[in-house]
């Protein structure tokens, strides 16, 4: 599988297979397969857009395990107590602000900012947020 992203100023960091398997296990679950293949080809970081005061970045493995599992700088995170245990939070817009994937379900594999779906997969994800970063604040939350 191959993810494009829009060329614009994006930084992105490697992410090893080593990383992945770490996470995965600390959270007791695999990533869904879109996720991986875009750590793996690409890495994990911002979506920067110059116009925009907001952090937009695709989390590393080991911050996605952290937000999940209650740990490090995601201990107190608060808006995890409004997530149910199939909604895995991947992306950072800023600080309390996050969008997460459906990991099983009848919504399987969507993608929600607060309550509202905002892209049908992971790639539309992709797609949406790398021609403009801040696509989602359009939804009301």
């Amino acid at each position: 599988m191959s993810i494009k992203v829009a060329t614009k100023s994006m930084f992105f960091y490697k992410v090893s297979k080593e990383d992945i398997r770490k996470a995965e296990q600390r959270m007791s679950l695999e990533f869904p397969e879109e996720i991986v293949c875009f750590f793996e080809e690409i890495g994990y970081g911002f979506f920067y857009d110059k116009d925009e005061c907001f952090t937009d970045v695709l989390m590393k493995p080991e911050s996605i395990a952290d937000f999940r599992c209650a740990e490090g700088n995601y201990y107190y995170a608060e808006e995890r107590e409004f997530l149910k245990p199939e909604d895995l939070v991947f992306f950072e817009v800023d600080l309390n602000c996050h969008i997460y994937i459906k990991l099983w379900g009848e919504n399987k594999g969507k993608i929600y900012f607060g309550s509202k779906m905002i892209a049908e997969t992971f790639v539309d994800f992709i797609r949406k947020i790398s021609e403009k970063s801040n696509f989602f604040s359009a939804f009301e939350v």
